[in-house]
């Protein structure tokens, strides 16, 4: 456990303005939140695709746990202390618009970052079969480039799914730090970690248009 002066406390934020360059992003208000278990929301596209995406809730909001273990629950807790942190993995289960004719291709993008120059971020690993993609679309680019701490990691990947009503992993729960009884104040003590994911789906491999944006904040 921290002890009281290394320990921070959650806070939910508003998605950074920046977020907005990433084309046809979906307008979502973070307001406060109760305590819960993990869920999901579901978001339809263009050409009749629904997804069921789990790990976020209906405002928008990324499941977390203050333990930074990757098993386990992940819940929401206003107010909680972290003693570590690690971010919910991220499945999608498509509802509609996809077959073994007219295959659904989904693309994930994500991006952490911290104000602290001395923590060691750990990288994003994808989902089983979800090919990771080298290059990330402009916007994501310039929204990446637009984030002014240094240290920071993003990743892109993408899947074909054919088969309805099946839960497909797309990125794997996270575990920004963990800190021990006793263990040395933590790097990221006093300062924010933030984190951004965006989906999309789209029958044609490689054309995205509209996508969903969502959003993990800290603050001491």
């Amino acid at each position: 456990m921290l002890k009281a002066k290394d320990k921070f406390t959650i806070a939910v934020t508003v998605m950074c303005s920046a977020i907005l360059i990433l084309a046809v992003a979906c307008s979502i208000m973070f307001a406060a939140f109760q305590a819960s278990k993990q869920g999901s929301t579901t978001i339809s596209f263009h050409e009749g695709i629904t997804i069921d995406v789990s790990g976020i809730d209906g405002n928008g909001l990324w499941y977390y746990n203050n333990t930074g273990s990757t098993t386990g629950g992940f819940t929401m807790t206003s107010g909680a202390v972290l003693n570590g942190l690690a971010l919910s993995p991220i499945s999608v289960t498509v509802t509609k618009g996809a077959s073994e004719q007219i295959p659904c291709f989904v693309r994930i993008y994500a991006v952490i970052t911290t104000t602290s120059t001395t923590a060691n971020l750990t990288n994003f690993t994808l989902g089983s079969g979800v090919t990771t993609d080298e290059t990330r679309l402009q916007a994501e680019n310039d929204f990446f480039g637009d984030i002014k701490n240094t240290n920071k990691k993003s990743i892109a990947g993408t899947i074909e799914i054919s088969d309805l009503n099946s839960a497909t992993p797309l990125l794997n729960a996270l575990s920004v730090f963990s800190v021990t009884e006793g263990g040395e104040p933590s790097a990221f003590n006093g300062e924010q970690v933030q984190a951004y994911f965006r989906i999309y789906a789209s029958t044609t491999d490689g054309q995205w248009g509209q996508g969903y944006s969502y959003s993990f904040s800290t603050s001491n």
